[in-house]
């Protein structure tokens, strides 16, 4: 994954964070802070953190996405909203396990918002300074250059928008069984 977004552009970018909440299904994604420690070592710049942190607030989209298109239903909304509020501190198991994986569509809507906002990431040329935080507190940890802070922000916006457009259109094709 690493050599997909060192080579192949705005498209490695996108497909990274696009698929990398796949890897928290498995687990492996701890396994990619040792890249993230040797980019640091080696540039002093770490390209797969923001990378990692949009493809969690698609992921949050998502789920804000099925909460909207199912507010009535009252266990939706105490799923949703708990999921919701962890992914903002970097834990999308509660969003990935208890909403998402249920109804399949949700995670590819969100690895949608994810690969978009990951091409953004590219193209604004964001990095971070170290690694091991994401989405909220992750703004510390921002490289400031190239108005950074800005691009952080509408990179999530980007990531946490496109994943609940896609769910709301998504939804329609999928059945979805209680």
């Amino acid at each position: 994954m690493v050599w997909s977004a060192e080579n192949l552009g705005f498209v490695g970018y996108a497909l990274f964070a696009g698929v990398q909440q796949l890897l928290v299904i498995t687990g492996l994604h701890h396994i990619i802070g040792a890249a993230e420690a040797q980019l640091l070592a080696d540039t002093k710049h770490n390209f797969i953190n923001p990378l990692m942190s949009v493809a969690l607030i698609g992921q949050s989209g998502a789920v804000i996405g099925y909460l909207i298109t199912h507010w009535k239903d009252t266990k939706a909304r105490e799923l949703c909203l708990p999921s919701f509020a962890s992914t903002l501190f970097g834990i999308s198991e509660p969003a990935i396990f208890g909403v998402n994986l249920r109804y399949r569509y949700l995670l590819v809507a969100g690895c949608i918002g994810g690969a978009v906002a990951g091409a953004y990431v590219y193209f604004a040329r964001l990095t971070a300074l170290g690694f091991g935080t994401t989405v909220v507190p992750g703004i510390a940890i921002c490289d400031p250059a190239h108005n950074g802070y800005l691009n952080y922000i509408i990179a999530h916006l980007i990531g946490f928008g496109v994943g609940l457009a896609a769910t709301i259109i998504l939804k329609p094709f999928f059945k979805e069984e209680k």
